[in-house]
């Protein structure tokens, strides 16, 4: 996936935006199913919001961009994140809960955003709050098995607060448990509570 478009160009500049409108019309071929959501056509998303320009809506055209920039650079922190994590990892570096906190939070400030970035920009589903509750808890998991790690592996210095973590997955617990209670499941024989469905 080749971000570089986001990286080089600047999202507040108006001006430069409408010079890397051909630059993204060009690099259309490339997988951005992760950065552009919801329509699988990427050349009616780049017409879709090329056309808030051509109308004269240029606030829905930046947050347009906004959207995929933020996105862009969200996907770009996560894969420097847990790159940073594999190496930590390996060599049992003391890093390792630090990084597994600072992942754990990313994705738990995510879920609190409750709001999917990309285009078009979209209100989280409970199914991906749970999901992205379920990603931070085990982070934070991580990061307390590193405060317990053998004394031989570097780990004990580690700024992970035992307690912060322990309160951040309490947390995580109680977001995935208001999803399911908020999820409406519905049955063609019967319409029911989600707790009573799943004793069905």
């Amino acid at each position: 996936l080749d971000l570089r478009i986001y990286v080089t160009n600047r999202w507040s500049n108006l001006d430069m935006l409408e010079s890397m409108e051909p630059e993204f019309g060009e690099t259309l071929n490339i997988d951005d199913t992760g950065i552009v959501q919801e329509l699988n056509d990427e050349k009616e998303i780049w017409h879709r919001i090329r056309s808030k320009y051509d109308m004269g809506k240029l606030a829905d055209w930046q947050q347009a961009w906004g959207g995929l920039f933020v996105s862009a650079l969200l996907h770009m922190a996560k894969k420097c994140l847990r790159v940073a994590s594999f190496l930590a990892e390996r060599k049992k570096e003391n890093m390792y809960g630090e990084i597994s906190e600072s992942l754990g939070t990313m994705f738990y400030m995510e879920l609190m955003g409750s709001e999917s970035y990309g285009y078009p920009l979209c209100v989280l589903a409970n199914r991906s709050k749970r999901e992205k509750a379920k990603l931070a808890l085990s982070y934070f998991e991580r990061a307390i098995s590193s405060t317990s790690a053998p004394e031989d592996s570097n780990q004990d210095d580690s700024n992970v607060v035992l307690w912060e973590a322990q309160f951040m997955i309490g947390k995580c617990q109680e977001k995935i448990a208001k999803t399911l209670q908020n999820e409406a499941w519905e049955s063609s024989v019967v319409s029911l509570p989600l707790t009573q469905l799943y004793k069905i």
